[in-house]
């Protein structure tokens, strides 16, 4: 998902739950669970050029807001029990430490 939503393109994906969580079904994408609504969600991506821009922007920004570097590095700090850097600090003073 985030590697095309990063570009603005929605993302059509099987109703798993990865995709779930990451896919606002009919907002940032969509998601399909038999073959009907694959062909459905293609052919409205297909047909409709202002869906398709529409999707295609609220997944970047859905993208950017949950997946990029600024939004994962504090759960990953967290998650690995380390501390962040404070303003003006740098990693060779905490070596150094």
């Amino acid at each position: 998902f985030f590697e095309a939503a990063i570009v603005g393109v929605p993302t059509v994906a099987s109703a798993t739950e990865p995709f779930a969580a990451a896919i606002e079904d009919g907002v940032s994408g969509l998601l399909a669970t038999d073959m009907q609504r694959w062909r459905r969600a293609f052919d409205l991506l297909v047909t409709s050029d202002a869906r398709r821009r529409a999707m295609g922007a609220a997944a970047k920004q859905r993208a950017l807001a949950r997946f990029s570097p600024a939004a994962v590095t504090p759960l990953a700090v967290r998650a690995l029990g380390l501390r962040a850097l404070e303003s003006g600090e740098n990693a060779a003073e905490l070596r150094q430490a």
